[in-house]
């Protein structure tokens, strides 16, 4: 495909499983019915709840379950791919995976990725909680090759490039991304951040972050689509909301051709490890 037109499901997260569940779902039907034939849907990280509020005692079924069997009929119901967001998935040592689901048009379970990199950082120890996992997010769905990365994983500019020498056209970035009170805002860390890894990367980025007070946490959304050139293409208003934008990957492939940084590369003088 050359033009993709691409959902991103700006929400708040409660501590209800069920209720996010309803409400992400009731966001991909709004989504999916604000433009003829959407074909990608991305939901922000956590969005069904945050690890201390989904029950570990092993419900039936399981949350991932759950969200697989809803998400998967709407990607039927609506013709649509589902970055699914992520939710937190039992690890096995009293700790949490935070995965995200990708899906195809056809409902089919494409794979997960564990976000990596963890916020060990800013008196946060997100590794007491959560398990990394030890793979990067790359799927390949019929709009083409995708790569997935998680909230704090858009400071590690490696991960960035690696997805996209390995083939991605489009990187999606479910977050939780808060405004901080320990240190400055950080809405403007989220907004360059999100632009510098489409520029230097030549790749279409969608952030999609949560709105709302969340685990004593202020998410203030702005989430973006933004293309290779850096253009932030839409945005939603400040609140809960869908922006929906159309990227052209076609026009990315010639981008790449008329500024081949990319193939320009010179690693054997970069510092590895």
């Amino acid at each position: 495909m050359t033009a993709v037109r691409i959902a991103a499901i700006q929400m708040g997260a409660t501590d209800d499983f069920a209720l996010n569940l309803d409400r992400a779902a009731e966001s991909v039907d709004k989504a999916a019915k604000s433009w003829d034939q959407v074909d990608a849907i991305c939901l922000p990280e956590y969005c069904y709840g945050l690890p201390t509020k989904i029950s570990d005692d092993k419900p039936s079924p399981s949350p991932k379950r759950r969200i697989l069997d809803v998400m998967s009929a709407k990607a039927v119901e609506h013709r649509t791919n589902i970055i699914t967001g992520s939710f937190p998935e039992p690890a096995g040592d009293g700790r949490y995976y935070n995965t995200t689901l990708v899906i195809d048009r056809q409902g089919n379970f494409i794979g997960q990725y564990r976000k990596t990199h963890l916020f060990d950082a800013m008196d946060a120890e997100e590794s007491k909680t959560i398990a990394a996992g030890d793979a990067l997010g790359i799927f390949d769905l019929d709009i083409g090759r995708i790569g997935i990365m998680v909230c704090y994983e858009l400071r590690f500019p490696e991960i960035a490039r690696t997805l996209v020498l390995r083939g991605a056209e489009l990187i999606f970035v479910p977050s939780a991304f808060p405004f901080g009170a320990s240190l400055p805002p950080r809405t403007d860390h989220w907004d360059t951040l999100a632009e510098s890894t489409a520029i230097s990367n030549l790749v279409c980025v969608v952030a999609v972050n949560q709105f709302g007070q969340v685990g004593g946490e202020t998410l203030f959304g702005r989430s973006c689509i933004i293309d290779s050139w850096g253009t932030r293409l839409v945005q939603p208003p400040a609140g809960e909301g869908v922006a929906i934008g159309e990227i052209d990957l076609a026009a990315q492939r010639r981008l790449r051709e008329r500024l081949p940084v990319l193939s320009q590369r010179r690693p054997e003088l970069y510092e590895l490890g």
